[in-house]
């Protein structure tokens, strides 16, 4: 009997030094916010919530609840005032609040405290600062503050997915436009390379009907950056059919299938697209490509001839046209003459396609005079073929002085 006593006064001293440390943790929170020292009481509070014996405690959150709600309203008075007010602050504070009201609640409940007066007060808390944690989400996507951006957006999404509002009217969600959202934390995820969680917000942010095309665009891009394929392609597909006015799931798909050696496959594509949407210059400048690079040169002519027509515009086609006539020369050259007569023919015809590509290279050139490496080699061979000299030395001259300036940058 004598040994028990020791040991229950050891025990209740220990009960009373449990109940004490708390107590005095809070009262210095209490301290710096009434000396109007908010940081100092932030300070106190993250002390606690690192401190083993008060991680759990209930007030501890709930005076973190208290010192942001007191920072936030500090700098609605400067607004208020006129003066300049501490726009991260502001934010931060409205952020803080979400924080800490979800883990005091939390705290709350593991304590046995009553559930359903601790679930009112705290979502009538947070819908009161949920429009501020909004702007906060807008604010930083606009200034491009991607990092920063995520961070609110994740609270602002996690707030109305929390199962704290699980009763909460439908009307009222719809409203807060999680969709556009969820547009906007996958945007600056893509933006930051966090290409898996871009991915994580694809069922929300479809929603979206306003940035539609842009959401499949990054779902598309992220997919193909975390090497899913099915899904790059999925993707892409579903951009042709839902944003139909867009090039660039055309355009992906096109090279797609170009650097996986299935052109035929591009040009099936791209046949099905102009019976949808007849004399679209994009499916005809891109069939008219995908002709050329199946050798195909007479049928891609006829193509950029057709898109030319009623768009002459597209000065990609007019170098497609000039690829194609010296191609089809160079392939006449390769021919081997049974007698005079037949070499004196395949001469003309060489001369023929030369003659032909060289309005078409010539206006390339003249709409992109410093795109010497792309259209310099075609002029060489034209103008050589075609015996004029002046225009052939011009052309070589540019090209030695293109190589030289080539080889000097490698140098350096």
């Amino acid at each position: 009997m004598g040994m028990k006593k020791p040991f229950i006064l050891l025990l209740l001293a220990f009960s009373l030094a449990s109940v004490a440390w708390p107590q005095k943790a809070v009262r210095k929170i209490r301290t710096a916010v009434k000396a109007g020292n908010l940081e100092e009481a932030m300070k106190q509070i993250a002390a606690c919530e690192s401190d083993s014996l008060l991680a759990d405690e209930y007030k501890v959150y709930e005076w973190g609840v208290r010192v942001q709600q007191r920072m936030n309203e500090q700098e609605n008075e400067k607004i208020y005032l006129g003066q300049t007010c501490d726009t991260a602050r502001f934010f931060s504070s409205v952020k803080g609040i979400f924080n800490y009201s979800v883990k005091a609640y939390e705290k709350g409940i593991a304590q046995g405290m009553k559930a359903v007066p601790l679930h009112e007060k705290t979502c009538a808390r947070l819908w009161m600062y949920y429009p501020n944690l909004g702007v906060a989400c807008h604010y930083y996507y606009k200034k491009g503050d991607y990092a920063q951006a995520c961070d609110y957006l994740d609270t602002y999404i996690q707030t109305a997915q929390s199962p704290l509002f699980s009763d909460a009217p439908k009307p009222l969600l719809d409203e807060l436009h999680l969709p556009t959202m969820a547009f906007f934390r996958l945007k600056s995820n893509y933006e930051l390379g966090q290409y898996a969680k871009v991915i994580q917000d694809a069922s929300l942010a479809m929603h979206d009907s306003l940035h539609h095309g842009s959401t499949l665009r990054y779902l598309s891009l992220a997919s193909l950056r975390e090497g899913k394929m099915e899904e790059y392609v999925a993707y892409l597909y579903r951009g042709l059919r839902e944003a139909p006015g867009a090039s660039f799931f055309y355009s992906q798909l096109s090279d797609y299938y170009q650097r996986s050696d299935q052109l035929g496959r591009a040009l099936l594509l791209t046949d099905s697209l102009l019976q949808v949407r007849p004399g679209t210059s994009l499916y005809l400048f891109g069939k008219s490509y995908l002709l050329m690079k199946l050798k195909r040169y007479a049928e891609s002519i006829r193509v950029s001839e057709d898109l030319l027509g009623h768009d002459d515009e597209w000065v990609e086609a007019y170098y497609n046209v000039g690829v194609c006539y010296c191609n089809m020369a160079a392939e006449a050259l390769r021919r081997k003459p049974a007698d005079v007569e037949q070499y004196k023919a395949f001469s003309r015809q060489v001369h023929d396609y030369y003659e032909a590509a060289r309005p078409y290279l010539e206006h390339y050139r003249e709409a992109y005079p410093d795109r010497v490496r792309k259209w310099g080699p075609l002029l060489y061979r034209v103008y050589l073929n075609l015996n004029m000299g002046d225009a052939f030395d011009e052309v070589d001259s540019l090209l030695k002085s293109a190589a030289h300036r080539r080889s000097m940058r490698a140098k350096q």
